[in-house]
């Protein structure tokens, strides 16, 4: 792993698939979600080059090397006010777009391929905040950032990550209250990372959504790792600290308002230029993961154009289960 100095007392620790010898290869920065760090990658690392792909996936704060929130940012994130969230979160779009910045620079990126930023599952949350902090950007590092960054892609972002209002009756083992508090996490992780069969989706009707019963006949992707395996991609730490209440209602304002930044701000378009928007996600994945491409599907205009790519018998983990697949998923996406 690689460590990546942005100022401000702020490191980044990355995986990096490396150099490509074509020219016009695209480097395709993810940010990773919840628990899950960027370690839930490495299958796709050996992969990389043979798709004409640069593969950097960033660890988050709170992760794996990265720089911890302070007490002040940790006290904003459980306690802030909407205003304060909004603030902090503002900041860590800034930083990571200077981590960006900061890549282009130290690895000597090819501008030719270009540079696709992309979230995955809670990882959004942070994606999307870069996006929206073109404009208060240094302006060497706005231009820099302009001319590198073509493609921005949603991958399997929960619904709450889009400040969606969840319909009544919807589940989600995290705020399960006939669990133990101490059985919510890992009931959580086994429940996202499992295989869902859903009814007629193209109904966009909630009620067909399944919340509660993987299939029996497919196991989750965490009971085909081995414990070592396990532990050499996850970190349990983070989540009661500061990553659950992300996506929490008391959140929920602030994402909705930096989703409308980030994607249908006019400003913010026309400082990114002729960006291509994707929204992937898996058709067996948990039911947030479906619900957020219709949430999406109602906001888009005629002013933001978005293409939807479902995939066909993925749940959360293709990364992991079918790293191939996934590859060939993301290089559709970049390809220009």
């Amino acid at each position: 792993m690689s460590t990546l100095n942005v100022g401000k007392g702020i490191s980044f620790h990355y995986r990096d698939s490396g150099p490509v010898e074509s020219a016009d290869y695209t480097t395709l920065v993810i940010v990773h979600g919840h628990t899950f760090h960027s370690g839930i990658f490495k299958r796709l690392l050996p992969l990389a080059r043979a798709h004409s792909l640069r593969l950097i996936c960033v660890s988050r704060r709170e992760y794996e090397g990265s720089t911890p929130y302070s007490a002040e940012e940790l006290k904003v994130i459980n306690h802030g006010s909407d205003e304060e969230r909004a603030r902090w979160l503002q900041n860590q779009g800034v930083l990571l777009a200077l981590f960006v910045d900061g890549l282009i620079q130290k690895l000597s990126l090819t501008q030719a391929g270009g540079v696709a930023m992309a979230g995955w599952s809670m990882g959004n949350i942070f994606s999307l905040a870069f996006l929206a902090s073109i404009d208060i950007l240094p302006e060497e590092v706005k231009e820099r950032l302009k001319a590198y960054v073509r493609v921005f892609i949603l991958w399997d972002p929960p619904a709450q990550v889009l400040g969606a209002d969840i319909p009544e009756g919807s589940y989600v083992p995290l705020w399960d209250e006939e669990l133990p508090p101490e059985a919510r996490s890992p009931t959580f992780v086994k429940w996202c990372a499992s295989y869902f069969t859903h009814g007629d989706t193209a109904s966009r009707d909630f009620s067909v959504l399944n919340h509660r019963t993987p299939d029996a006949d497919k196991k989750a992707t965490i009971e085909t790792m081995t414990h070592e395996e396990l532990f050499s991609v996850a970190d349990f730490g983070p989540g009661d600290k500061c990553d659950t209440i992300l996506a929490e209602p008391v959140f929920g304002k602030v994402h909705a308002d930096q989703v409308q930044k980030a994607l249908f701000d006019k400003a913010i378009r026309e400082s990114w230029g002729g960006l291509k928007i994707w929204h992937m996600y898996g058709e067996a994945n948990s039911w947030p993961g479906i619900y957020s491409a219709w949430v999406l599907e109602k906001m888009v205009t005629s002013q933001l154009d978005v293409s939807f790519k479902p995939i066909e018998g993925a749940n959360h983990f293709l990364m992991w289960d079918e790293p191939e697949k996934a590859l060939i998923v993301l290089k559709e996406c970049v390809a220009l």
